[in-house]
């Protein structure tokens, strides 16, 4: 996967994290109405893997779907896992950590709560979902990701194994 910032190309993992980046902003600016206090990343980090499986909107995307997910913590507690089924379409599902169900010291559940897509970087409206995000420690070696939403129109399923390579902590400025 290539993509353009302006007139460079960028590589893979950085083409990545540039997209994920979308919906780092799209999830801050999701507060900005409310009164809470703006929600800021803490940390991205980026995995590489097999995408098994990553339907949006009733669409089979998985046979475009790319070798990477990003996973971005916010100040609030808030998480997020983004997928990318092209160089231009991410798919990011989103949940509040501090209700994640832990079912060992090395795997949890997310309840996920807000479902949203990026096309060409103009991220799509948030959709109020229910579903989760389950997943291990991808510090130590290949682990699943697997999500899935209910929209009360359709699911959104993104099934993911990393390849046990150390994940990548992509710098916040």
């Amino acid at each position: 996967m290539k993509c353009r910032n302006g007139a460079i190309i960028l590589p893979d993992l950085q083409c990545f994290a540039y997209l994920a980046l979308g919906a780092i902003i799209v999830i801050s600016s999701n507060v900005v109405a409310s009164s809470a206090p703006l929600r800021r990343a803490t940390s991205v980090i980026s995995l590489n893997g097999t995408c098994h499986q990553l339907v949006l909107d009733g669409h089979d995307l998985t046979r475009v779907c790319q070798p990477h997910v990003a996973n971005v913590e916010y100040s609030d507690g808030r998480i997020s896992f983004s997928y990318v089924a092209s160089k231009d379409l991410v798919a990011t599902f989103s949940g509040d950590g501090r209700k994640q169900i832990h079912r060992g010291a090395d795997t949890a559940v997310l309840p996920v709560d807000t479902f949203f897509t990026s096309l060409a970087g103009q991220p799509s409206k948030p959709s109020r979902v229910v579903g989760t995000c389950e997943f291990s420690n991808p510090y130590k070696g290949p682990v699943s990701i697997n999500c899935r939403a209910d929209a009360g129109d359709g699911q959104e399923v993104a099934e993911f194994t990393t390849d046990g390579s150390a994940p990548v902590e992509q710098p916040l400025n």
